[in-house]
């Protein structure tokens, strides 16, 4: 595909997200931030954030969000949760969902005690 193929493309990805989006206010979905940020390779940033219509800021923070995504572990191992369950007692279920400010959302469903919570907040952390 040639550079002003992916370029245009992209515009149109963009404008087809703004009319159909519910709102203002709902963030840019992570796909087409790492899109435009894969843009840098070809693109001057000016050209991208005209384009786009973004400012350079946006297209800063998102290169920097994804550099530094690329230098985080994918997986992290938990331990596993049934310290607290004998077994007579029934697991209970729980359902946690966390919907992260760049739109992606983290489900977990099942068992949580504090200290997988803890481990899972450490990590984050870290």
């Amino acid at each position: 595909m040639k550079n002003s193929d992916q370029l245009s493309q992209l515009v149109t990805t963009f404008e087809r997200w703004r009319i159909n989006r519910a709102n203002r206010n709902i963030p840019t979905p992570t796909e087409l931030r790492r899109k435009a940020v894969s843009l840098k390779t070809n693109y001057a940033s000016s050209k991208i954030t005209r384009a786009l219509r973004i400012s350079g800021t946006q297209l800063k923070l998102w290169s920097q969000e994804f550099e530094r995504l690329d230098d985080e572990v994918e997986f992290v191992s938990l331990p596993n949760a049934p310290e607290i369950i004998s077994n007579n007692t029934p697991e209970p279920t729980v359902v946690l969902e966390l919907t992260l400010p760049q739109g992606e959302k983290l489900r977990l469903t099942g068992l949580i005690t504090p200290s997988f919570m803890a481990t899972m907040i450490k990590e984050m952390r870290a």
